[in-house]
């Protein structure tokens, strides 16, 4: 599922290429390459919001995930503890709509 920022987000809802964002963001079942194009042309950011099924992946492609999460594995790591230690980070602080990060406190 495509998700889209918007370049200039506003609290609230705004409407742009005939897609409605609530808080500079919108989030679509689908999305015309042409329409991408004119979003991304206009400053819009289109990312696709992967949910990573950990289960699914090789030991090499658990591997990749953890670097790539900053996360330090054992070198002598199973394939389930790997699993299991990425399945235990928390998920990543989301920025604001106006670009600050919120974080716990």
């Amino acid at each position: 599922m495509p998700r889209i920022t918007h370049p200039r987000p506003q609290a609230g809802h705004q409407t742009a290429f005939q897609v409605d964002f609530r808080d500079g963001v919108a989030h679509v079942d689908t999305l015309h390459p042409e329409r991408a194009l004119a979003l991304t042309q206009h400053g819009f950011t289109i990312e696709d919001d992967e949910f990573v099924d950990l289960d699914t992946l090789t030991v090499a492609q658990l591997r990749k995930q953890a670097k790539n999460d900053g996360v330090e594995l054992p070198s002598k790591a199973k394939r389930d503890e790997i699993i299991d230690i990425l399945s235990r980070q928390p998920a990543a602080p989301i920025a604001d709509p106006l670009g600050t990060q919120i974080t716990e406190d």
